[in-house]
Order: structure tokens, then sequence, then C-alpha cells
């Protein structure tokens, strides 16, 4: 896993969609319109940001659509958010895709992805430029994702959390 992202630009993605990108195979990138600045960036390496923000629902929805797929998701307290977790190569935006990912809308249609160590960074929405962002923290789990799903089902077992790495410092282009 390298500790060198080599983008200038990145996408926030929630979570566990940023996880599915880099680690599962999710080859489209669904969007409701393409990105604003999206058309300068096909054909370079993008930075896939995890966003800070994940709820349950939209962690629930995720996990059903991924196991669709035959993909299992990390539980929620084990997934990365509010940081750089990889980087992709955006080939092209479409309107519709046989990938089973492609959900309507626009799909920017990404390969190629390379995790590497997470480092903690303020994002925002669609694409944004890496270099002088203003310092941030890798978030803590909410409390529901430590007891997730076991609360649902009356069992409400506590589940260790995963240690995060320590941002690194100098990865920023």
């Amino acid at each position: 896993m390298t500790q060198f992202v080599p983008a200038a630009f990145a996408l926030s993605v929630r979570q566990p969609w940023a996880w599915a990108i880099i680690h599962a195979g999710k080859d489209i990138e669904n969007r409701t319109r393409s990105p604003e600045g999206t058309s300068r960036l096909i054909g370079r390496r993008v930075a896939i940001h995890a966003s800070s923000g994940m709820t349950r629902r939209e962690y629930e929805h995720a996990v059903a659509f991924m196991s669709k797929l035959g993909v299992e998701a990390p539980r929620p307290e084990a997934l990365i958010r509010g940081a750089i977790i990889g980087t992709i190569a955006l080939k092209d935006v479409v309107s519709s895709s046989e990938s089973g990912w492609y959900m309507g809308g626009r799909g920017l249609v990404l390969s190629h992805p390379a995790p590497c160590e997470p480092f903690a960074l303020n994002g925002c929405l669609g694409f944004f430029r890496i270099k002088n962002r203003p310092p941030a923290e890798i978030r803590e789990p909410e409390p529901w994702m430590g007891i997730w799903p076991e609360r649902r089902r009356g069992k409400a077992t506590e589940v260790q959390t995963q240690t995060t790495p320590e941002p690194q410092q100098g990865n920023l282009l």
C-alpha cells in the first residue's frame, strides 16, 4: 500500500461506496449529473476521499445492494471516514452501462484502483483540489456502528473497533 497519493484532485464518496471503489471492484460512481470539472479529469488519476458522514440507513442500503453483487462490505465501524483512501483512473462519463454497479443518471467510469495509507483530509462535494486543504482527523465510529446489526435483532452486543492508522504527513501534492 502506497503512502503517496499521485493525484491533484479528489472525489468525495460516502462509505461504504468509497471502500467498494478501492477494494471491491466498483467501476462506476453514480451521480445525478456530472460533477463540475469532470471533463478535464478524464484520463487522470483522482484520489478517492471517504467522506466523514455515513448514516445507518445509507450503510444498510449499500450493504443490501452490494450483497446482490456478491460483495460483503466491512462492518460500519471498520470503514475509514474523513480521509483519502486510494486513487483511481477516471476513464469516462456515461449515461448507461452494463456494470452491475450502475444505477442510472451519470456514471463516472473508474479503473485501476490503488489503495493508500489513509490520511485525514476535509473534503467537499464533488471533485476538489487536494492541495492546501485544511487539516482534519479521521472520524471515530458513531455509537450505532459498534453494535450494528445486533441492536436491530435485540442483541445489543458490543463489538471491538479497529484501530485507525495515524494520518501520514507529506502526502499532499
